[in-house]
């Protein structure tokens, strides 16, 4: 009986330690705005007012308990609009009229002052995290943004003088259903004439949502939070090494498919998927084609579809196959490369299909391949595995795929009783088929 006491004990005590740990790893988060509360409506247009401002008190949920908005039409006949948390969406919103051009700031200031900032209104809040830091950036997570657009955030210590930002131009695209951004805090540029902002000391901060760039601009945004996240692939541990499975990008906006989202660490899973099931379902990039497949010169074909390619910032492609399932991508198997595309490159969005030599001994089955994008055609984004640092913008994405029509997943076998009713009603059902046949054919002849 005692032994039986201390396993419990020793259960009940793991348990609590793991919550324990759990509750100190998501306490590491900060959030800046959940959007859950703190219900807000501008709107600005040709004809009413070109500015307004507002602000809100939020129990919780919201850095320094306050939000204050503002909004400014620029051009266009017609609205501009910032929707918080409407009709309880937990949701923030900017939409644009079809000719309308506008912009919005949000900021986090800890005062109900929306005309004034206050660089010093947080009273010092520490996005790291604690120490040891464990938080090395702010998150967005947007569901929505059909347009291209801007996103600046600003971020303030003690006074005005004391202040760092960073701007991400973000690729719109009608399709998006989900898309993360970070802007690491290394990243943000030092602007004050005593130095840049002290994250673990910050006083305020400021996010600006541009729609100058172009009109008809739509853009939702579920939450904000400073955190350590980044974009992961998720091969199964089982197989690929840990420099594999730990090769990372910091999203901007660059990504393959319409979606890219963002985890604390990999999802390993039997089939590349365990990502899916963690945040959202954004292996949407890469898919076979021109199938089935067949063995020798260019036997292989995928379709790429690639996001945030322009004229300045030029996307580049590479993908590998794991031909003999070793778990690696470095090899050359029957006289193909286990890297079937070696950076390629574009300017613009698009969807393309590019082939490859499969190995002449190439056959049904199951085989995991690995995608990465990235705005350089070499650093850390021709390997699949990850070297000393992160890559900044761009995705990675993992597959397995099933070659060939003998590649079939049973995901589930159940068997059910059927009545003896239904079975010789469906045995008579079969019996008067096979009879109205016969006398259809007897009456042709």
């Amino acid at each position: 009986m005692k032994r039986r006491r201390k396993i419990l004990w020793g259960v009940v005590g793991g348990v609590l330690l793991t919550f324990l740990v759990v509750g100190v790893l998501l306490a590491a988060t900060v959030v800046v705005d959940n959007m859950d509360d703190g219900y807000m409506n501008l709107q600005v247009g040709s004809a009413g007012d070109h500015v307004v401002t507002d602000t809100v008190a939020v129990s919780s949920g919201v850095l320094g308990g306050h939000r204050d908005a503002e909004l400014h039409w620029i051009s266009g006949s017609g609205t501009a609009q910032v929707l918080v948390d409407y009709d309880n969406s937990n949701k923030m919103s900017f939409a644009e009229g079809s000719s309308v051009t506008a912009w919005a700031k949000i900021t986090w200031d800890g005062d109900s002052d929306p005309d004034t900032l206050d660089p010093d209104g947080l009273g010092g809040v520490d996005l790291y995290g604690g120490t040891p830091a464990t938080n090395d950036g702010i998150r967005i997570v947007a569901l929505s943004i059909d347009h291209d657009t801007a996103i600046t955030f600003t971020a303030y210590s003690t006074d005005t003088t004391h202040y760092s930002d960073m701007r991400i131009d973000v690729p719109g695209d009608s399709s998006t259903t989900r898309m993360d951004l970070v802007f690491p805090f290394t990243s943000f540029t030092s602007q004050g004439s005593n130095g840049g902002v002290d994250w673990s000391n910050l006083g305020a901060l400021v996010l600006e949502i541009n729609g100058r760039i172009q009109s008809d601009l739509d853009l939702t945004l579920d939450y904000i939070e400073a955190d350590s996240t980044r974009e992961y692939g998720d091969l199964p541990v089982s197989l690929y090494t840990t420099s594999i499975l730990s090769a990372t990008h910091i999203p901007k906006g660059m990504r393959l498919g319409h979606n890219c989202d963002t985890e604390s660490s990999y999802h390993s899973s039997t089939n590349a998927d365990g990502d899916d099931s963690s945040e959202a379902d954004d292996e949407d990039g890469v898919a076979p084609s021109n199938l089935p497949w067949s063995a020798g010169s260019d036997g292989g074909e995928v379709e790429i579809t690639m996001q945030g390619c322009s004229t300045s910032v030029r996307c580049y492609v590479h993908g590998w196959i794991d031909w003999n399932g070793d778990g690696d991508f470095d090899d050359t198997v029957d006289g193909a490369s286990e890297h079937i595309v070696n950076g390629y490159s574009r300017t613009s969005d698009a969807t393309v299909a590019r082939s490859f030599d499969t190995p002449t001994s190439f056959s049904d089955g199951y085989y995991y391949a690995r995608f990465r994008i990235c705005p350089s055609a070499s650093t850390n984004c021709d390997t699949p595995t990850t070297l000393d640092t992160d890559v900044s913008d761009g995705e990675v994405e993992d597959y397995r795929w099933a070659l060939g029509p003998t590649a079939i997943t049973l995901t589930s076998i159940t068997a059910r009783s059927t009545s003896i009713a239904v079975g010789l009603l469906a045995v008579a059902l079969l019996g008067l088929g096979a009879l109205g046949a016969i006398s259809l054919l007897r009456r042709r002849a």
